[in-house]
């Protein structure tokens, strides 16, 4: 399975539009467009982390279509991102919670959290 399609794979199953996706990687709809299309347009390494984050796969089967996640798996979009993304206790804290949250409240999770560290930064 191409890249291409892993992404749209993640997407979908994590109920999000390009256009939602877009907006919590911070680029254009049209960006995770192309990401999705035969075009040799690719994301880079921090966007396919924040992609596996936000859709729940692992970033190894999203990148390579190898290791857990891939289609010999039973719920390949079900794969959590691992605990390496954590650089220290909050961090892990955070995630875990982020993990235990309905899909449904995820966004407005990221919401929140990104208000915050835009707050931080001004």
């Amino acid at each position: 399975m191409k890249l291409t399609s892993r992404i749209r794979i993640a997407r979908q199953n994590a109920g999000l539009s390009q256009q939602e996706l877009s907006e919590r990687i911070g680029v254009t709809r049209g960006a995770v467009a192309n990401w999705e299309s035969d075009s040799e347009v690719t994301p880079t390494v921090e966007h396919m982390i924040r992609l596996a984050i936000l859709t729940g796969v692992s970033f190894e089967w999203l990148a390579t279509g190898r290791g857990a996640g891939n289609d010999d798996q039973e719920s390949p979009h079900l794969v959590a991102a691992p605990e390496e993304f954590a650089r220290d206790s909050d961090e892990r804290s955070l995630l875990q919670l982020f993990r235990e949250a309905p899909k449904q409240q995820r966004p407005l999770i990221l919401d929140v959290v990104e208000v915050h560290a835009r707050k931080r930064r001004a």
